[in-house]
């Protein structure tokens, strides 16, 4: 499998059919080799569970890298915390949806309201790989913002993410 597709990283991605193709591996296998990366995602989020309050964007960006785990397509989570900073859900907002931030905001701020949060720490993924927040990244964060604010909620952070790293718009002096 590894000489097939050249690393564990991309026999763990590869879809059922193309891993039953090789020599030696079945049906049944490949399926098993495919519950591999949900069963650790699954891990690392009840592993990761916080109880106590998140302060730093180093913080926020550990506890919601878990949830991009093997995403092939982008997402968007909001992390809502109280007045101490203490986590009171994390929700996908969107999915495979380029700027779903953007078209999120009226369900951001009623969701925000509906749990009583202080503050919202937003989160997506760059599938590209570059954790690098685009002109879009940042309107769509500011006008988000501005929506929280007018309800009593602020934006925290927006942090994106690219495989295993992320980058806080607020740590670089975007928000």
């Amino acid at each position: 499998l590894l000489e097939r597709f050249g690393s564990l990283e991309a026999v763990l991605e590869a879809e059922a059919e193309e891993l039953s193709s090789v020599h030696g591996m079945g049906e049944t296998a490949g399926r098993l080799l495919r519950l591999i990366p949900a069963v650790s995602r699954r891990y690392l989020l009840r592993k990761g569970t916080v109880s106590h309050a998140i302060n730093t964007p180093e913080e926020a960006g550990e506890y919601l890298l878990p949830h991009f785990l093997y995403a092939r397509e982008e997402l968007v989570y909001a992390l809502f915390l109280d007045s101490r900073s203490r986590v009171i859900s994390c929700e996908e907002l969107n999915r495979g949806v380029v700027n779903a931030a953007e078209s999120g905001v009226r369900a951001l701020v009623t969701r925000a309201m509906e749990l009583k949060a202080s503050s919202v720490i937003l989160a997506h993924n760059h599938p590209s790989g570059v954790a690098l927040p685009s002109t879009e990244d940042e309107s769509v964060s500011l006008r988000l913002r501005q929506a929280l604010h007018l309800v009593g909620v602020s934006l925290s952070d927006h942090i994106i993410i690219a495989g295993s790293e992320f980058l806080s718009m607020s740590e670089v002096g975007i928000l």
